[in-house]
């Protein structure tokens, strides 16, 4: 990623975002407060109250959860011709945005998963809601989408279910198993 890593770490500290930033060998997710599950986290996922001390290079995603008209976000515009922003909102009404590398998304990143893993991308399920999950539907066997997924996410999945609140995941799983 052309991001600089102190400077993404500092502005997410810097704006109190919750955010989740992505080096090869962990995920670091900050947030004001830790959660409950913080106790009990894989080892790969290390909750942090800030992003100071983090080892965010080479950093390879941010997942950054802010208010819609968040001041701090015009900061970001410095690097939007050098990497690929996606954004989606999220139930609590959210900004939800991510950043990748030119040319990565979730599409690139699960056929990157197959090839490591040897799984056949014919052979995986993909759930989703929105729009940044369109490449990923492209390559998975079966793609399925939320019933609060957006149009795109619908138009794009080969199996569209309940909303996430009405049980959508658990109906996924006894349709296709």
């Amino acid at each position: 990623m052309c991001i600089r890593d102190s400077f993404i770490g500092d502005l997410c500290d810097r704006a109190a975002w919750t955010a989740t930033l992505t080096v090869p060998e962990r995920a670091y997710s900050r947030a004001d407060h830790l959660p409950p599950w913080a106790a009990n986290a894989p080892e790969w996922l290390v909750p942090v109250t800030h992003l100071r001390d983090a080892a965010l290079t080479p950093l390879l995603s941010v997942l950054i959860e802010a208010p819609g008209e968040d001041a701090f976000l015009t900061e970001l515009n410095l690097w939007r011709d050098r990497l690929t922003f996606s954004s989606a909102v999220s139930f609590a009404g959210a900004l939800l945005l991510t950043m990748t590398a030119k040319d990565v998304d979730k599409g690139s990143a699960l056929r990157a998963l197959c090839t490591a893993t040897g799984i056949d991308p014919a052979e995986v399920v993909a759930i989703g809601d929105s729009a940044v999950d369109v490449p990923m539907f492209e390559v998975a066997g079966c793609a399925v989408a939320m019933g609060n997924a957006t149009p795109e996410a619908k138009a794009a999945a080969t199996m569209v279910v309940a909303s996430v609140e009405d049980g959508g995941v658990a109906e996924a799983i006894e349709r296709l198993f």
